[in-house]
């Protein structure tokens, strides 16, 4: 998979993660465009064109927040068992 399915005009959003050292894989970042697609129908976006230009961005940003989230609980969790 490859950012194939993500507008060109969005790629950047991804691009600019990558080169502040902020690891996302194409199929994260692709994942995340979906989700966002998603949101919109659910929403009923009346212009979801120039609303995913907002959208998008922000839910990276998300993603990245959680997925930081989840790590720093998951090395918790191993240390307190480790520990114990």
């Amino acid at each position: 998979m490859s950012l194939e399915a993500i507008p060109k005009n969005l790629h950047r959003h991804v691009d600019k993660l990558k080169s502040q050292g902020i690891y996302i894989t194409d199929e994260e970042a692709e994942e995340v465009y979906m989700y966002c697609l998603r949101k919109m129908e659910v929403a009923e976006v009346e212009v979801p064109e120039e609303y995913i230009n907002l959208l998008y961005p922000d839910e990276l940003k998300n993603y990245i927040l959680r997925r930081g989230i989840n790590a720093c609980t998951i090395l918790r969790q191993m240390e307190d068992a480790i520990c114990v």
